[in-house]
């Protein structure tokens, strides 16, 4: 009942007692058609069972939640199709803007978003053919931390482990990542090239498998920085089954600083992503924006920092 409801309050205990009795649940949808657009936000991550994205998925919900906004989740399993729908639903649900990690497959949900006047900002990465609000990692500075790291640590032969066209992930927050790796061993003279770059998913399996293609190509290799802690737990397992030392024989480095890395028995250096505050500043901005009724402008690079565990600390530079 709103306050200036004119019905008296016997009357009101009696509806609201009927409406307990009932399990009478509001219809929003019809609520919202009178009073116009609902307080929502659409949040699209590419895949919700990484645990980077469901992290980053739950802290624009909690942060929408303190301002008023309900969020609707979905995920693009990085397919472009399931992109372009999900947008295609967000708008038809009226939903006042949408937080957005792109899966970078086709720039059809950038257009979308554009052509229908959604205000929105990019999460996480900057596909090369967008021009809009963004809050994002600088994966530039994750590879040269990386990399300054190992060659502190004596380490010689790096090689990279990238989703990438076998696995058909063109993440250009990954190609940023190379960059960086690759620009900080070569100013420190240490061999790279694309014969230590490596293609490998996401997941444990993915790691343990990439490992194996190392083993055959560069027996060598005395480092691997991975594009997430989850490749590289599965570097760590496949290491270890090979009679190699992690730490020792072997420097392995991922991205995402899960809680799972700083086990003991895990103990995995780390590149720390502030990923609650992209979440919490992308959120932030873009309901100030449609509150305010004006465009959302940000454009933003957050630093990562470093987190040395055992998993680097076994060799000392000469």
């Amino acid at each position: 009942f709103r306050p200036e409801s004119r019905i008296s309050e016997p009357t009101r205990r009696r509806i609201l007692a009927s409406a307990r009795r009932l399990k009478y649940v509001p219809n929003l949808a019809a609520r919202n058609l009178r009073h116009g657009s609902p307080r929502l936000l659409g949040v699209l991550v590419t895949d919700i069972t990484n645990p980077f994205w469901a992290r980053m998925a739950r802290e624009v919900e909690i942060t929408a939640q303190k301002l008023g906004y309900a969020v609707i989740i979905a995920e693009s399993q990085w397919e472009a199709e399931r992109e372009v729908a999900h947008i295609q639903r967000m708008i038809q649900d009226r939903a006042r803007g949408m937080v957005v990690c792109f899966c970078e497959r086709s720039d059809e949900g950038a257009v979308l978003l554009r052509k229908h006047g959604m205000p929105h900002v990019a999460l996480d990465t900057v596909p090369s053919f967008y021009r809009g609000a963004y809050v994002c990692n600088d994966l530039a500075c994750a590879g040269r931390l990386a990399a300054e790291h190992l060659v502190q640590t004596g380490r010689r032969r790096p090689v990279l482990l990238l989703p990438g066209q076998d696995h058909g992930h063109r993440f250009s927050s990954l190609g940023r990542l190379r960059a960086g790796f690759g620009r900080t061993l070569q100013q420190a003279r240490v061999g790279f090239g694309n014969r230590q770059v490596f293609d490998a998913g996401w997941t444990i399996p993915d790691g343990l498998a990439a490992f194996g293609a190392v083993q055959k190509a560069m027996s060598d290799a005395d480092s691997v920085l991975c594009a997430n802690d989850l490749c590289a737990l599965g570097v760590v397992e496949a290491a270890d089954r090979a009679g190699l030392r992690v730490g020792e024989d072997l420097a392995v480095i991922g991205i995402d600083n899960l809680p799972v890395s700083d086990l003991s028995r895990l103990s995995l250096t780390s590149i720390r992503q502030p990923d609650a505050a992209l979440a919490e500043l992308a959120t932030r901005e873009l309901i100030g924006a449609i509150e305010d009724g004006r465009a959302v402008n940000i454009r933003r690079k957050l630093k990562p920092e470093l987190v040395v565990r055992s998993s680097t600390r076994g060799m000392v530079a000469s």
